[in-house]
């Protein structure tokens, strides 16, 4: 959200392609360490976890372009990504509590 108060064009360019290329990269490592923790944890039943997490992809791909659009056009853009930041904190609060 922070982003947005770039005034200059070129600034604001790169800072999006860095911060894009990080997140990608933050995306990348999560996805290579929840297959590695199911399949460690829940050796008996990996097929059902691996489900699981497919489920909440595929889930997760359907509603982000409707929730983002949603957000988007109450909030605009800076209030969509405080949003969206809110959601993140809760979530990893629930991770921190369930997972073992």
């Amino acid at each position: 959200g922070l982003i947005a108060r770039i005034k200059s064009p070129f600034q604001f360019y790169y800072a999006a392609i860095i911060l894009r290329f990080i997140q990608g990269l933050g995306d990348v490592l999560l996805q290579i360490t929840s297959y590695t923790v199911i399949t460690s944890i829940y050796s008996d039943q990996i097929s059902k976890y691996i489900g699981y997490i497919e489920i909440a992809v595929g889930i997760g791909l359907s509603l982000g372009p409707t929730l983002g659009s949603l957000f988007y056009s109450r909030l605009q853009y800076e209030g969509t990504m405080y949003m969206f930041g809110a959601i993140n904190f809760v979530a990893l609060i629930i991770c921190e509590q369930l997972l073992p």
